[in-house]
């Protein structure tokens, strides 16, 4: 499961597909809006896993970010494919729940556009962690309340955005 590989589902703002893209077309020129999802894992304590991309990652490498994040592939259901996608990356499988979408456009360090409706889920998980080095090469666990400062002082680390979408974690654990 490459993940500068596959196609992604084109959207309207209204999540209602238009079509099928390759994964690296969407993200190149002005982008193309399409389907994205974002995990957040916590543990007993409410402690978010963060993941730093691995190096060889076509965007944002090395950048700390939310547990885990990709694409549902054409004929996938949302959750079946985010869960698919944590077992990869993050060798676990958690029940997942979504708490709401967001919409954004950023330009990335390396001129691509992440132009996506990204929806976000949930999940809790107190187990080991055994992450695919190809996708990520390191985890841990961090505070709410700390990683927000973090993202005031140094943003530089992770990516763009993960400050856009933590809030509204923030606001489901509140």
């Amino acid at each position: 499961m490459p993940d500068s590989n596959g196609m992604v589902i084109l959207v309207d703002a209204s999540d209602r597909p238009l079509g099928i893209e390759n994964k690296l077309v969407a993200h190149l020129g002005r982008g193309k809006l399409h389907r994205a999802f974002s995990i957040f894992i916590l543990d007993s304590s409410n402690r978010l896993l963060l993941q730093k991309r691995a190096s060889c990652k076509y965007h944002c490498p090395g950048f700390w970010s939310n547990s885990c994040c990709s694409h549902p592939q054409p004929a996938e259901d949302l959750v079946t494919g985010a869960q698919k996608r944590l077992q990869h990356e993050l060798g676990f499988s958690t029940v997942l729940t979504e708490i709401g979408t967001v919409e954004y456009r950023l330009t990335l360090d390396n001129g691509m556009v992440e132009w996506e409706l990204n929806h976000l889920l949930v999940g809790h998980y107190e187990g080991v962690v055994n992450p695919c080095l190809e996708e990520v090469t390191e985890c841990q666990w961090t505070e709410l309340a700390k990683l927000e400062k973090e993202l005031e002082g140094y943003k530089e680390q992770f990516t763009p955005w993960l400050p856009i979408i933590l809030p509204y974690l923030v606001k489901f654990v509140d």
